[in-house]
């Protein structure tokens, strides 16, 4: 560890033991432009919608821990533009309707850039407050293609650090054709796919890449796919059986949806399999060898888990969505060292969670968000919207060839670099996130599979193979 990294960590244990921060709060800041901690002004307030209630509430913890860990560096290191970072967050309520009125008001209160919403629908709906106000705006989780359409290039105000759905799709499509067991197993193979999906901007058009990249593997769709509304519904037994009459037999299903509702799909769907077994057993084989489920990363939730625990209030208890597969963006890579150096800041300011050894997936990518963010101020040394904007691309790749990488570990060294006026490349703890002139990221996808109470890593898919 470099003397510049320990006395990072050594201050965030500091601070951590005088601020106590807790992840439930609303905003996170230490200044107020007393002179002191804040010599360049008031406290810079970057807004955060975040859905602390409705189905995206579980991811609350790894989105706020993601801001505490940033938040403590920035301040330990002396803020940014000589200006403690203050994040304001507000519930969203995992709904459009309800994002839009929190970015109006953090945008009315002044926020210089906005984190969030976590839902492709959200970011669909208060984009037009976004680009009417030019505030540039970063979301860890919406991976939806269509955020990232309808502008010039360099000329939109959204930017993720999550890859977006063409990959996710293809990674879908991928892992139902060669199965659970690979490609060079004998069964197990996916070649007739069930398909049900958020009627939203998230599910509808991952459906339509999905679909054509598995038939164009040879596969087909059976039945028709299947829209259902993103707000979780209190049977989906229609929907159920529907997939288990369907002619050919679906080897796999896709559930382009969010957690409330796999798990009630899930629930359904075991129901209508058992009900068809004691009507056809010869059946039986079928859909206890041959078929498997497959979630996206809107499953990748631990609520996923929790809310199908047969017994709800054991925390140990079997869940019915055990053996589900799934895709999501791997936002821990085990293997990167920028992710470990993360994961080092995460739990000297946060720690985690017992009986976990990682934080929550997209932890690392929120807290990525906000660094970015945070960078391209002081590069743009100011909080003009137009000159973030063009900043966030300068400091996620670099202006150009000569720049400077730099990681979490050294955020530090980045922000004397930028004031300095050098050029810089920051590689993220989920990925290089490096911005295209769209916003758009590559990155790395995991196969997940539930095991026991957790997410377990089943493979991995690299970004160069989709």
């Amino acid at each position: 560890m470099t003397a510049r990294r320990s006395l990072v960590v050594a201050s965030l244990v500091a601070l951590s033991a005088a601020l106590v921060v807790d992840v439930s709060c609303k905003s996170y800041g230490t200044g107020g432009g007393d002179g002191g901690m804040n010599p360049g002004g008031p406290a810079l307030v970057i807004g955060a919608s975040i859905g602390e209630t409705g189905g995206l509430s579980g991811q609350v913890r790894a989105l706020k821990g993601g801001l505490a860990t940033a938040q403590l560096q920035l301040n330990a290191l002396g803020g940014i533009l000589n200006r403690q970072i203050e994040f304001n967050i507000e519930d969203d309520g995992s709904q459009p309707s309800l994002a839009t009125t929190v970015v109006k008001g953090l945008l009315s209160s002044k926020s210089v850039g906005i984190l969030g919403p976590g839902a492709s629908s959200q970011v669909q709906a208060v984009y037009p407050l976004i680009k009417a106000a030019s505030v540039p705006e970063v979301s860890a989780t919406a991976t939806s293609i269509l955020l990232a359409q309808g502008y010039p290039a360099k000329q939109g105000w959204f930017f993720r650090t999550v890859p977006d759905d063409t990959s996710q799709g293809k990674a879908v499509a991928q892992f139902a054709w060669q199965g659970p067991n690979g490609k060079e197993a004998s069964t197990g193979q996916c070649r007739h796919m069930a398909i049900v999906y958020n009627d939203d901007a998230y599910g509808g058009p991952m459906d339509k890449i999905i679909e054509p990249y598995f038939m164009g593997l040879g596969g087909s769709i059976v039945p028709p796919s299947i829209s259902v509304p993103a707000n979780v519904a209190g049977s989906y037994m229609t929907q159920a059986t529907s997939i288990v009459s369907a002619v050919p037999l679906p080897d796999c299903l896709a559930m382009v949806v969010f957690a409330p509702v796999g798990d009630q799909l899930v629930n359904d769907l075991r129901t209508a399999i058992a009900a068809d077994i004691a009507s056809h057993p010869g059946h039986t084989s079928h859909w206890n060898n041959t078929f498997f489920i497959i979630g996206t990363d809107g499953c990748y939730d631990p609520s996923f888990i929790t809310n199908g625990r047969v017994a709800p209030a054991d925390p140990m208890s079997m869940s019915f969505v055990q053996g589900v597969y799934g895709t999501t963006a791997d936002t821990n890579p085990p293997n990167r060292p920028q992710y470990n150096d993360f994961k080092t800041l995460y739990e000297a300011e946060v720690g985690l969670v017992s009986g976990m050894t990682d934080p929550d997936p997209y932890t690392s990518s929120e807290y990525d968000a906000a660094i970015l963010l945070a960078l391209a101020i002081q590069a743009a040394g100011t909080t003009d919207g137009p000159a973030v904007r063009n900043a966030m691309f300068d400091v996620s790749r670099g202006k150009g060839p000569g720049a400077t990488a730099y990681g979490p570990a050294q955020v530090a060294d980045a922000i004397d670099a930028l004031k300095r006026g050098q050029d810089i490349n920051y590689n993220g703890a989920a990925g290089d996130e490096d911005f295209d002139d769209f916003g758009n990221v590559l990155g790395d996808f995991i196969i997940w599979q539930v095991q026991g109470t957790q997410f377990a890593t089943h493979d991995y898919i690299a970004a160069s193979q989709l």
